[in-house]
């Protein structure tokens, strides 16, 4: 389920993932090339797992008994609190729970090397004091700021040590909780940078590019101003575990150092 980017991490290759988590993790795709994937939305009845057999099933708290329960049939059930733990806690507890501490604390020492080399390239950023969130931008018209569980905030604040602006910072990290705003509301949590999160898909993304340059509102904030809103795709930032945060540090230092992606 949401977790196998900390399986990745730990050089285990799931046999199966549901097919939206599948979809949402474009930047696990090379690893997942043969991986089996399965529907569980609405009926798990119909899912096509038939000879499967796991030597562990993970899965989320959050689904319903119903999925629970035909999760056990594939195997021994783990569930676990999504969005809940520390990231590095949460390889921890993979590797505790798969019999590889040793591989999880050689993980940690590689993402944290990862973090100093991306801190070399950003000490200019980093002491200036400059502001840095990450807004998702949905169909619905609201602005998520999520917390540092999600949408690779986690590099920004905890590991790189980023500067969040102060609304972020007070409503939403000290809360530990993401928050939904409007438009008329985005100049009080703008940041110096602003990380936009977009579907990539059915065009949004340039629709969204689009509606942005016509905004007044967006046009009036800093960021915009100085052409320091750095877009990224939904479908590689969606889940923020272990290898698929390491593959998301890469992509946000560029755009941060300006260093334009394709």
């Amino acid at each position: 389920m949401q977790f196998f980017g900390d399986l990745l991490a730990l050089g285990v290759k799931p046999v199966a993932v549901e097919k939206d988590v599948m979809n949402y993790s474009l930047l696990l795709q090379p690893e997942l090339a043969d991986v089996q994937s399965f529907e569980l939305q609405g009926c798990p009845a119909e899912a096509d797992l038939s000879g499967l057999e796991a030597d562990i099933v993970i899965a989320p708290t959050y689904l319903s008994p119903r999925q629970l329960k035909y999760m056990e049939k594939l195997g021994p059930l783990v569930t676990v609190e999504c969005d809940e733990m520390d990231r590095l806690e949460q390889i921890r507890l993979f590797g505790r729970l798969l019999g590889e501490e040793e591989r999880a604390e050689a993980w940690i020492r590689h993402y944290h090397l990862k973090i100093d080399l991306a801190k070399q390239r950003l000490s200019s950023l980093i002491e200036s004091g400059e502001t840095v969130a990450v807004y998702e931008i949905r169909q619905d018209n609201g602005i998520y700021i999520w917390n540092h569980t999600a949408r690779g905030v986690y590099n920004l604040y905890p590991m790189l040590g980023l500067a969040p602006p102060d609304k972020v910072r007070s409503d939403v990290l000290e809360r530990n909780d993401h928050l939904c705003i409007s438009l008329s509301e985005l100049p009080i949590y703008a940041a110096d940078h602003m990380f936009v999160v977009v579907s990539g898909r059915e065009d949004w993304m340039s629709r969204t590019r689009k509606r942005i340059s016509k905004s007044t509102v967006w046009r009036n904030l800093t960021a915009y101003r100085n052409e320091r809103i750095y877009y990224l795709k939904l479908e590689e930032f969606w889940g923020s575990e272990g290898l698929a945060l390491e593959r998301q540090l890469e992509i946000q230092t560029d755009l941060l150092t300006g260093h334009k992606l394709s």
